[in-house]
């Protein structure tokens, strides 16, 4: 082996490598502060069920906004996302809200607030 196909060959390797622990990444909502907020709410197993649902359909509108907003190439396309997604975690918030006590909607904020940051830093390459 010539000392090009060596290079060749370990900057695949290397490009592997990479390639394969950006891919182990876990995504934002299962990062591992965002866990153990939501942990900490302390949920039966019914709230458990209409929590993660409630939480779901909010990925899934924030989502599609973040979409919308980019295809229409806004210049202000950081802050308008920022703004419903503000409006998307109050629609949450109700959502919750019907069946958290007190005391777990206080550390359901705990949880919304690390959920918000690690998904807005997870959205900023696409801003």
């Amino acid at each position: 082996m010539n000392k090009r196909s060596l290079q060749i060959l370990l900057s695949l390797l290397l490009l592997l490598i990479v390639s394969s622990a950006q891919a182990a990444k876990p995504p934002f909502w299962e990062h591992e502060e965002v866990v153990e907020k939501y942990l900490e709410i302390g949920l039966s197993d019914q709230e458990a069920v209409r929590f993660r649902i409630a939480v779901t359909d909010y990925l899934y509108e924030v989502e599609a906004m973040v979409d919308k907003t980019l295809r229409r190439n806004d210049t202000g396309a950081g802050k308008l996302i920022k703004r419903k997604s503000k409006s998307l975690a109050k629609n949450l918030d109700a959502d919750v809200s019907k069946f958290l006590t007190e005391d777990q909607m206080s550390r359901y904020q705990g949880y919304r607030k690390v959920l918000i940051k690690k998904m807005l830093k997870a959205y900023q390459w696409r801003l």
